[in-house]
C-alpha cells in the first residue's frame, strides 16, 4: 500500500516539474523570440498565469497574444508600461481609461501619448507627465494644451524641437521665450525673425548653448560690438563671423 502511494506521489512530482520546466523553457523562448509564442501548446497560450509573466517578461509578446488576453487589463497594462506602441493592440476603452493611460504614461516615458483617446489628449496632467519625457508629445496634444507655459517650458527643456507645436500666443511672447532659451539657447532656431534680432536673447542663449550665436539674425552677426560682447560670453563664436570681422585685429586680440 505504502510503496502504491509512493510510486503515485513521485509520479505526481515527476510530472509537475516536467510542466514546470515546461513552461520555463517557453517561457526563455518567448523571452529570446517573443513570436515563438505562436508555436506554443494552446494550454500555454490560453493559460492566464503564463501570458501574463510573458508579457511581463517581455512585452511584445502582447502582439501575438490572443483578443481575450488584449481585453485583460491586467496583462494591457504591462504591456503598455512596457512600451507605449502597444496602444495599439489593446482594446479601444483602455485608451479611455485615465488611470490606466496615466499609470501607463508615468511608466513607460510618454512614449504612448499619441495612441491615447482624443479625450485624454485634454488632460493636463497626463500630458505634463509624457513631456517629461517624451517632449514631441506636445505635437499630438488637444490645442488648448499647446498654450500651458508650463507645459511647453517643459517640453522644450527636454527637446526644443517641441517649441514648434507650441501656441503661436507663445512663440510671440518675448518673456516666454527669454525663459527656454535661459534653459536651452538652442531653441533660437525655432524662434521667429524678431527674436533674432533681440541682442539680450541671443547672449543670453550663447551662455546655455556654444553655437547659440548661429542662429542670430545678419544684422547682428555684422555688427562688430555685438560680436565683442558675444566673444565675451563663447569664444567658439569666431567660427561663424564673417572673413571681414575674422581679420579684425580688435576681435583677433580676443582670441
Amino acid at each position: 500500500m505504502f510503496k502504491k502511494i509512493f510510486l503515485i506521489l513521485l509520479l505526481v512530482t515527476s510530472t509537475s516539474l516536467a510542466i514546470a520546466n515546461n513552461r520555463d523553457d517557453a517561457l526563455a523562448s518567448v523571452n529570446e523570440e517573443p513570436k515563438s509564442f505562436m508555436s506554443l501548446d494552446n494550454s500555454l497560450k490560453n493559460d492566464r498565469d503564463f501570458v501574463l509573466a510573458a508579457v511581463r517578461s517581455k512585452s511584445s509578446v502582447f502582439e501575438f497574444v490572443s483578443d481575450i488576453f488584449r481585453n485583460d487589463k491586467e496583462i494591457a497594462l504591462e504591456a503598455v508600461k512596457d512600451n507605449g506602441y502597444y496602444f495599439n493592440f489593446v482594446n479601444d476603452n483602455f485608451k479611455k481609461d485615465r488611470d490606466f493611460v496615466l499609470a501607463s504614461i508615468i511608466n513607460n516615458g510618454g512614449n504612448g501619448y499619441k495612441y491615447i483617446d482624443k479625450s485624454l489628449k485634454k488632460d493636463r496632467e497626463i500630458l505634463l507627465e509624457s513631456v517629461k519625457n517624451e517632449p514631441i508629445s506636445i505635437k499630438f496634444a488637444d490645442e488648448t494644451l499647446k498654450n500651458d507655459k508650463e507645459i511647453v517650458l517643459t517640453a522644450t527643456s527636454g527637446s526644443v524641437y517641441a517649441l514648434e507645436f507650441a501656441d503661436e500666443s507663445l512663440k510671440k511672447d518675448r518673456a516666454f521665450i527669454l525663459d527656454v532659451v535661459r534653459v536651452n539657447g538652442h531653441a533660437l532656431k525655432y524662434v521667429g525673425d524678431s527674436f533674432k534680432k533681440d541682442r539680450e536673447l541671443i547672449l543670453i542663449g550663447m551662455v546655455t548653448n556654444e553655437h547659440a550665436f548661429q542662429y542670430a539674425d545678419d544684422s547682428l552677426k555684422n555688427d562688430k560690438e555685438f560680436v565683442i560682447a558675444a566673444l565675451k560670453v563663447e569664444p567658439k563664436t569666431f567660427e561663424y563671423l564673417n572673413d571681414t570681422l575674422k581679420k579684425d585685429q580688435d576681435i583677433l586680440s580676443l582670441r
